[in-house]
């Protein structure tokens, strides 16, 4: 019984021999990964600005899209807003070093394009004013594509 209530009462010198002992006395720190908080604040930054390009570069490559298919001989494509488009689309879906990452516009561009086949099978061309603002109703499945897509990219490279 002496035994065991004087290990309690042991100096730490005499048990520090052990690892196991000295991290029982606070000698070994443990180890942990530490995040500076400039990293953090970048990775944060990559995050919404990826977030903020995809999501309306997205919905203005699909109108876009939208609109030069349906309205053509009244309203012509301005070929820079819909290259910025595309561009926002490309640069929130990744590094911009990737090409690969221009399937993400690519399958919106596609969706629009299948959108547009749909509505004249089912409407005809008097009803395609209508069925262009009801499109409003495939953005989700827009966005949820364009973002299937952005997945299926990241673990191919």
């Amino acid at each position: 019984m002496k035994s065991a209530v004087n290990g309690f009462f042991d100096p730490p010198g005499e048990l520090c021999n052990s690892a196991l002992s000295a991290y029982a006395w606070g000698d070994v720190a443990p180890l942990q990964e530490e995040v500076s908080p400039a990293d953090q604040v970048s990775r944060w930054l990559i995050t919404s600005l990826r977030v903020l390009m995809f999501g309306p570069g997205t919905f203005a490559l699909f109108y876009m899209t939208l609109k030069a298919v349906f309205y053509y001989p009244s309203v012509s494509p301005r070929p820079m807003s819909y290259l910025l488009a595309i561009f926002c689309v490309y640069a929130g879906s990744g590094r911009l070093r990737h090409l690969i990452n221009l399937a993400v516009p690519a399958a919106v561009i596609a969706m629009a394009a299948t959108s547009v086949a749909a509505s004249w099978l089912f409407f005809g061309r008097e009803l395609t004013d209508l069925y262009f603002w009801d499109s409003i109703y495939l953005l989700p499945a827009v966005l949820t594509t364009a973002k299937l897509v952005q997945i299926a990219v990241a673990e191919r490279k």
